[in-house]
C-alpha cells in the first residue's frame, strides 16, 4: 500500500512541476498579451508537459520533475509563437 502512495505522490509532483513551468513562463514571457491568450498558453504548456515529461525523463535520464518543468515552459513558448504566426499566415494565404 505504501508503495502505491509513494508512486502516486511522485507522479503528482512531476505533473505539478510542469504546471509550475508553464505558469512561470506565462507570467514572464507573455507580457502584453490578453488574459485569454495567457490562459491558452498556460493550458498548452500543461498539456505538453503532461504528455512528454515521462518520455523526456526516460530519454535524458533526468528526474521527471525537471523534464516536466522544461516541457511546460517549452509548450507555452510554442503556443506563444503560434499566436504570433497564425495571423501572418492567415493574411498571406487566406486573405
Amino acid at each position: 500500500m505504501t508503495d502505491y502512495i509513494l508512486l502516486i505522490g511522485s507522479a503528482i509532483w512531476a505533473k505539478a512541476a510542469g504546471i509550475a513551468g508553464s505558469f512561470i513562463a506565462a507570467l514572464n514571457f507573455a507580457k502584453g498579451k490578453s488574459f485569454t491568450e495567457k490562459l491558452t498558453m498556460f493550458i498548452s504548456g500543461c498539456i505538453l508537459s503532461g504528455f512528454t515529461s515521462e518520455w523526456l525523463s526516460d530519454l535524458l535520464h533526468l528526474p521527471e520533475g525537471i523534464c516536466g518543468f522544461g516541457a511546460g515552459m517549452f509548450g507555452m513558448a510554442v503556443c506563444a509563437k503560434a499566436y504570433e504566426d497564425i495571423p501572418l499566415l492567415w493574411k498571406k494565404y487566406i486573405s
